[in-house]
């Protein structure tokens, strides 16, 4: 559980962060390019949601080992006298 709280709490934010700064620099890349108004219409809304479906895949596949270890909680465990007989 710690594990997850950690990691929602500090990898959600970087990979948002970084997200926000390579869109950024893509823009401003673009701008010195002299690219016009279409570019931001098409590419760059191309370039935004293959990277954002990207992090979200990278992030969900990161978390997912410890939720599968939090749901994986023995409801009906057997106590030791029963395994012992």
């Amino acid at each position: 559980m710690k594990n997850l709280i950690i990691k929602i709490c500090l990898i959600l934010p970087l990979a948002c962060f970084t997200f926000y700064i390579v869109m950024a620099f893509v823009g401003c890349i673009a701008s010195l390019l002299n690219c016009n108004s279409s570019f931001y219409c098409g590419p760059f809304c191309l370039i935004g949601k293959i990277l954002g479906s990207v992090s979200v895949f990278l992030f969900f596949f990161s978390i997912l080992p410890d939720i599968k270890a939090l749901l994986n909680i023995p409801r009906y465990a057997s106590t030791k006298k029963n395994q012992e007989h």
